[in-house]
């Protein structure tokens, strides 16, 4: 990944979607990071996974997510990294533990559906996970979709640690121009973004929408065009 290619593909997301409102309302009502042992917070959490289309959390099942959500914390929140550690800082052994917590968050039931007469049970499932994942480390562990996940052949460690190599090389690169750390999404005019949302932001332009980056030639002569 380029820096002019992460630049251009943050600007088209933003153009492209609504998703940073219901995003950033979250992030709002729980100060940050959500308490999963406040139902206010775990309320908010619900809500927006509905809001950025996880149709798994049926409304009349909140409490039963909920529930489940808790579940699995109590033995696998531990397992992630620090809420302050970036994907750019972390370590092969807190990516293993990461894809551990991961595994286990997936299966846990989300809701049920009636099917023929019966409630069939529905799981979080791998989209839902990576969503939780990534609303409790914003700034390391970015959320995938369906058409992620199926050029990363499924493989969230294989996914994590294409992003984290994604970010080293364009912040290396972002290095040159005297942009570091998180400055580098003020740089490119998504400063409210952890460096993890924009490398989401990057793939939902490029790979779930196909969209297409203009090359560096088109852009000198977009840039000639404007002198």
């Amino acid at each position: 990944m380029r820096l002019y290619e992460l630049a251009c593909a943050c600007k088209m997301y933003e153009v492209l979607t609504d998703f940073d409102t219901s995003y950033f309302d979250f992030v709002k009502s729980v100060s940050g990071i959500p308490n999963l042992r406040d139902d206010s917070h775990m309320a908010a959490l619900l809500q927006w996974l509905n809001r950025w289309g996880c149709r798994q959390f049926a409304l009349d099942f909140h409490g039963f997510a909920a529930e489940n959500i808790r579940e699995w914390a109590d033995t696998c929140l531990d397992l992630l990294p620090s809420t302050q550690t970036t994907l750019h800082e972390m370590s092969a052994s807190q990516l293993e533990n990461t894809v551990q917590a991961f595994d286990a968050l997936k299966i846990k039931l989300a809701s049920k559906r009636l099917r023929d007469g019966k409630l069939i049970p529905v799981s979080i499932g791998a989209t839902g996970a990576s969503k939780i994942l990534f609303g409790l480390r914003p700034h390391a562990l970015p959320p995938w979709d369906e058409p992620i996940r199926e050029i990363y052949a499924k493989s969230y460690s294989a996914y994590l640690r294409d992003a984290q190599l994604a970010l080293k090389e364009v912040s290396a690169e972002a290095a040159k121009f005297g942009i570091v750390g998180d400055n580098l999404s003020s740089a490119i005019g998504r400063g409210a973004s952890t460096c993890a949302k924009l490398i989401d932001e990057y793939n939902w332009v490029t790979i779930t929408r196909n969209g297409e980056l203009p090359t560096p030639e088109t852009l000198k002569h977009w840039f000639e065009w404007s002198q």
